[in-house]
């Protein structure tokens, strides 16, 4: 079994606080679902419908845990949005506006090294602050 590299778990451990921080929100930014999870946002619960949608993917760096990137949306909104990407990119721009989402989707494709290490600092210092 390979060992993992630290930076590939402080990757893990930045988008499980990333996904905290914006579940945070306490409801679906779609459709208002409210999180009923007694103990959010600290834990959310296995049954708990909230999810953390990145609207540019995960798979760049430079966006992946980028919180103006995530919405808290519950699961139903994300499976529709995912098997209906022109809808989701309608609601996107109506949300945040083309200008943002422009912003993100050239942010993505921007060449960069992430330091997994320091961008779990600095969300375990906002998370703090968020009393997560």
């Amino acid at each position: 079994m390979p060992i993992k590299r630290a930076s590939n778990l402080d990757k893990a451990k930045c988008d499980t606080l990333a996904s905290l921080i914006t579940r945070a929100h306490g409801s679906c930014m779609k459709c208002g679902y409210e999180c009923p999870c007694e103990t959010a946002p600290k834990h959310h619960n296995r049954s708990c419908k909230l999810t953390c949608s990145h609207i540019v993917g995960r798979t760049y760096s430079g966006t992946r845990t980028h919180l103006p990137n995530l919405q808290s949306i519950c699961y139903s909104c994300h499976r529709r949005f995912t098997d209906w990407p022109v809808e989701f990119s309608h609601w996107i721009t109506e949300s945040i506006g083309t200008e943002a989402y422009d912003e993100l989707k050239l942010k993505s494709q921007a060449i960069t090294k992430m330091n997994w290490s320091e961008e779990l600092i600095r969300l375990k210092i906002l998370a703090k602050e968020l009393g997560i």
